[in-house]
């Protein structure tokens, strides 16, 4: 890092940033070499190398980036401060020692480090949000349609559940037939969106950060609400047609 006497006159030092570093000298170590960005009238030596930073938002890739002390280029800017206390009690004494430095010195803003994140994935927040909203009403409506597509299949079933009983089934092997044959078109038609959905995870690469589009957590909690839906929808008609005189099921049509 800088020292107290970086930045005063004579060889200009910098730091650069790791992806600076990749793109020129790859895995050597470049700390002692020198650049020039005006055809050698000038030149800058690299005393460190510094990690990414993501400047332009979680969304953007880290650029080449060089850092120069302070005093070598005097310009207004940030002064971060870490503190043992809380952030936010803090304010009134960073101000007060900066006046006491330079009483003509503007402090304009005051936010913590907090703050200053929640701000910056504000845009992509929204995004998400309202991806996620719609997704949710995306898994209700399917739910609701295997659902509804599970029992009307039970219900359609009568005359035979009738016939089976008449023939000596019990209604427990009613349950396990008519719900293990839901679960079998349900799992199926599961195993068929997801594959689709693995295919199509290049679409929201771009909207996801440190997370990556097959998360087994979101493909598990979307399946395991499909399977439920579809038990759910498979046992309660068939309860109900199980648990009928066969008579009145055969009579049923």
């Amino acid at each position: 890092m800088f020292t107290e006497n970086d930045g005063d006159k004579g060889l200009m030092v910098i730091l650069i940033n790791e992806t600076l570093k990749h793109q020129l000298w790859g895995n050597e170590d470049p700390v002692g070499k020198r650049v020039t960005n005006d055809r050698g009238q000038h030149w800058q030596q690299i005393v460190g190398v510094v990690g990414d930073v993501r400047e332009f938002g979680l969304d953007h890739a880290p650029l080449p980036e060089v850092y120069a002390p302070q005093k070598a280029s005097p310009a207004p800017g940030v002064v971060l401060v870490r503190t043992s206390a809380e952030p936010r009690s803090m304010a009134k004494a960073l101000t007060a020692a900066i006046h006491d430095v330079d009483p003509q010195t503007a402090v304009t803003r005051i936010q913590t480090m907090e703050q200053a994140r929640y701000e910056s994935m504000a845009s992509p927040r929204v995004t998400a949000s309202l991806l996620a909203t719609f997704a949710g009403l995306a898994l209700l409506i399917a739910a609701a349609g295997i659902g509804g597509m599970m029992a009307l299949n039970v219900s359609q079933r009568v005359r035979e559940i009738g016939i089976r009983m008449a023939l000596g089934a019990r209604p427990a092997s009613i349950l396990r037939m008519a719900m293990g044959q839901g679960l079998m078109l349900t799992f199926f038609g599961i195993g068929i969106g997801v594959i689709g959905a693995i295919a199509l995870t290049g679409f929201v690469k771009s909207f996801l950060f440190e997370l990556p589009p097959t998360d087994v957590f979101t493909f598990g909690g979307v399946s395991l609400t499909l399977m439920t839906a579809a038990a759910i929808a498979s046992y309660l008609p068939a309860r109900r047609a199980a648990a009928i005189e066969p008579t009145q099921a055969l009579r049923a049509d």
